[in-house]
């Protein structure tokens, strides 16, 4: 097994309220994550649920489930069923830092399985590209 760790954060000029209640609804999810085209959110609890998404992985149409968790800061989700036996897992952390100002903590990991091992460094440098374009469509969606 191989594993990739993409980070990146931003400084958005909304409340730490505003962005939170964006990212909570994991409905959203097709409106900045870059891999996503579609998201559909099944709360199991106040702060639990699972989410199934499709869409496109380096040109390579995908789906999966995952299971997520909301907290006071973000959330964190984890992948149930993906293709190839990948695990994924992530998660957003918002902290405010003025009334009217937020950083944004976003990261994702990749746990590849030995037949995709070999794409690691190929797929690191996709994956930190669409860690960037994901943050910054999250800005333009908040802003």
């Amino acid at each position: 097994m191989k594993n990739i760790r993409v980070t990146h954060q931003i400084s958005v000029p909304v409340t730490e309220a505003k962005a939170l209640d964006f990212l909570w609804n994991l409905n959203n999810l097709a409106k900045y994550e870059p891999k996503v085209t579609s998201a559909k959110a099944t709360a199991a609890t106040a702060k639990t649920g699972s989410y199934r998404v499709r869409g496109f992985f380096a040109g390579v149409p995908w789906g999966g489930r995952f299971d997520f968790t909301l907290n006071e800061r973000g959330f964190t989700s984890e992948s149930t069923k993906l293709p190839f036996g990948l695990k994924v897992s992530g998660g957003f952390v918002v902290q405010a830092e003025t009334k009217k100002r937020c950083l944004i903590s976003h990261h994702e990991e990749y746990e590849l399985p030995r037949l995709l091992s070999p794409l690691a460094p190929f797929l690191k440098v996709y994956l930190e590209a669409a860690i960037r374009r994901e943050m910054r469509n999250v800005r333009r969606q908040l802003i």
